[in-house]
């Protein structure tokens, strides 16, 4: 039997695709989402969003995009930076090609 208990459910995340996309392009991450903290909750996100495992017509959720759960999170070269609105706004403003740039200092802000 394929029952989920009351420590798991089926969600749809949606991440913002703002390191090789222009803005508004969205992928939908879907997932059996178990208890954890919110770090851990965000790696498996992550990892669900890549190709290999959920195939889309979009890139695979690399550093640089935004993952809309539990708040605004930016992806970094080693883990999450939660980004507060108007933090988002501003990074959305950034022309893609310079974003990789940008992200960094705010990794490390």
């Amino acid at each position: 039997m394929n029952e989920t208990t009351p420590t798991e459910e089926i969600i749809k995340v949606q991440v913002e695709m703002l390191a090789f996309h222009e803005n508004g392009t969205f992928r939908e991450v879907e997932l059996l989402m178990r208890n954890g903290d919110l770090d851990v909750q965000l790696n498996f996100i992550y990892i669900m969003g890549q190709n290999d495992i959920q195939p889309k017509q979009v890139s695979s959720v690399s550093a640089g995009d935004v993952i809309h759960y539990k708040g605004t999170h930016i992806v970094c070269s080693v883990g999450f930076k939660e980004l507060s609105p108007k933090e988002l706004k501003r990074y959305r403003k950034i022309p893609r090609r310079d974003r990789i740039d940008s992200y960094f200092t705010m990794e490390n802000s």
